[in-house]
């Protein structure tokens, strides 16, 4: 009787034990708050080599969750749906985009989520499908490869130009450009004197005309003088004008009867002795 009692509490004993131990790892683990996680759905159009099951999901750089799954859209096999566990609380909101980023040096990728908008809604979640989904960004990496493709196709198409201008007679006219240019050169090294004489004389013209642009306005007042002196030489000679005609006048007149009296002299010299004869009567004179 003795024997069986001390068996039954050495069972007893072992079953305690059991138990403690599974409840110790237990709450080492994970604790007996285990935390209550929610799925949210991510469709991504780009590779997602290095990303693993068990992969952390982390939300500027605070982890939480984990990748749950991973598998083509069956809808569209360019996409790839992935499947996120997210703890309950975490600000998923209507702004929140999810994007594919690596870790250091090492490569393991993760889910990086971010917020656009401090301000926007909570998404709500879902204990069955149809689950919320987060809207993806291209990772840095894709960026990247897309620019320096951009980058390729662009220059490939300047090399293609360069090569179509840079023909054989292309080439031949720069060539015949540069020789032209060394005998520019070499002819303004040799003619540098002269250059430099140009240069002064240039120099003084600029100078001179700096001086006359100074004494301008003198030369412009001694203009305006003598224009006014001939616009009042030009006065008196209209003042003088009327009696010069008159005189011309009687100048003619007196070399009209002279040349009368020259005529008369010539054909009865006698006249300078006796005069001048009278002319016959006329009628009605006695």
């Amino acid at each position: 009787m003795d024997t069986k009692a001390h068996y039954t509490m050495v069972g007893l004993m072992v079953v305690f034990l059991g138990a403690a131990i599974i409840a110790a790892i237990v709450w080492l683990s994970v604790g007996w708050d285990r935390p209550v996680y929610n799925t949210f759905l991510v469709y991504m159009d780009q590779s997602v080599s290095g990303l693993s099951i068990e992969a952390p999901v982390r939300f500027n750089g605070v982890t939480v969750g984990y990748v749950q799954s991973m598998d083509l859209n069956p809808t569209n096999p360019q996409e790839v749906v992935v499947s996120l566990q997210i703890k309950e609380g975490a600000p998923i909101t209507t702004s929140t985009v999810a994007t594919l980023t690596a870790q250091g040096i090492t490569g393991i990728a993760y889910i990086d989520l971010s917020a656009k908008t401090p301000n926007a809604p909570l998404v709500k979640t879902r204990e069955r499908p149809p689950y919320p989904v987060i809207p993806s960004e291209p990772s840095l990496m894709v960026q990247l490869s897309s620019l320096v493709k951009d980058a390729s196709v662009q220059f490939h198409g300047v090399s293609t130009s360069v090569q179509e201008v840079l023909d054989a007679q292309n080439v031949q006219n720069i060539k015949q450009i540069l020789v032209s240019l060394n005998t520019i050169t070499q002819n303004l090294a040799q003619n540098e004197v002269q250059f430099n004489q140009m240069i002064q004389s240039t120099n003084r013209l600029l100078a001179n005309a700096a001086v006359a642009s100074q004494q301008w306005p003198q030369l412009t007042n001694n203009l305006n003088e003598t224009v006014m002196s001939l616009n009042q030489a030009a006065g008196l000679a209209r003042a003088g004008m009327i009696p010069a005609v008159s005189l011309l006048n009687h100048l003619d007149t007196i070399s009209g009867n002279v040349e009368v009296f020259s005529a008369e002299l010539k054909n009865n010299p006698a006249i300078l002795v006796r005069g001048k004869a009278n002319g016959p009567l006329g009628p009605g004179e006695d």
